[in-house]
């Protein structure tokens, strides 16, 4: 997988698509994003979050990164 690192102008289109991800594409994400640290977050602890939360977590992860999420870097 290659990562696509996220210029400051694209961070915008970055964050609307992650704000249109449903639960399950979220929970993909968390899976295969690239991060460069172990992202431990069990499917449990997921699936007990609201999606607004899953939302929050996942653009805190994106922005902290700066790596496109697979959806993204596809798309764009």
């Amino acid at each position: 997988m290659s990562k696509s690192t996220i210029r400051g102008n694209e961070l915008n289109d970055v964050l609307v698509a992650i704000a249109s991800m449903d639960r399950e594409e979220l929970m993909e994400q968390f899976r295969v994003y690239p991060a460069p640290f172990p992202i431990d977050f069990t499917d449990a602890f997921l699936r007990a979050q609201s999606l607004d939360k899953l939302r929050h977590f996942f653009a805190g992860l994106v922005m902290h990164c700066r790596v496109a999420p697979q959806i993204y870097a596809r798309a764009g």
